[in-house]
């Protein structure tokens, strides 16, 4: 039984270490996303400013 509670134990503290390295992930994640957001916004105003349309969208007449 002493066993059985320590593995538990042992497990429990795997699964926090693991939930925290997740939870770091997730943040890393979320950086990339709005940078990735940040570029394609960048793109679209250098595209809009220069009258090109990016690859496979047509231009906009204005």
């Amino acid at each position: 039984m002493q066993a059985l509670r320590q593995t538990q134990l042992e497990h429990g503290k795997v699964l926090e270490a693991h939930s925290k390295t997740l939870h770091e992930h997730g943040k890393l994640l979320g950086a990339l996303v709005s940078g990735q957001v940040a570029m394609m916004e960048q793109l679209q105003a250098i595209t809009d400013h220069l009258g090109v349309a990016p690859p496979g969208q047509p231009r906009e007449q204005g």
